[in-house]
């Protein structure tokens, strides 16, 4: 069995520059997936999906899995600051490994 593991996709056009993360905003749009194969009920498939809009208060991520970001990934990618957030995902962390 493996254990648990991360990635992160970050999206540059969105970068508001690490100064936004000192005001307590997210400075750039990132994806973090998250995967317990340790777990037995934590498949690819259900996996994990959290989503970090740039300039969305620091750590406050939407909660989706694979099929929620692959359906919503155009707006991901093309969230900037002021925009409002269309994506109706659960304001929440991702299963973060330890």
């Amino acid at each position: 069995m493996f254990g648990p593991g991360s990635t992160h996709l970050d999206f540059p056009p969105s970068d508001l520059g690490q100064d936004y993360l000192g005001r307590g905003f997210e400075p750039i749009t990132t994806i973090v997936v998250a995967l317990d194969r340790s777990l037995p009920t934590d498949h690819v498939a259900d996996c994990a999906v959290e989503m970090l809009l740039a300039g969305a208060p620091y750590g406050q991520g939407r909660r989706t899995g694979p099929a929620g970001m692959q359906e919503h990934l155009d707006s991901i990618e093309s969230h900037r600051l002021g925009d409002e957030v269309t994506i109706q995902f659960p304001v929440g962390r991702a299963r973060v490994p330890s």
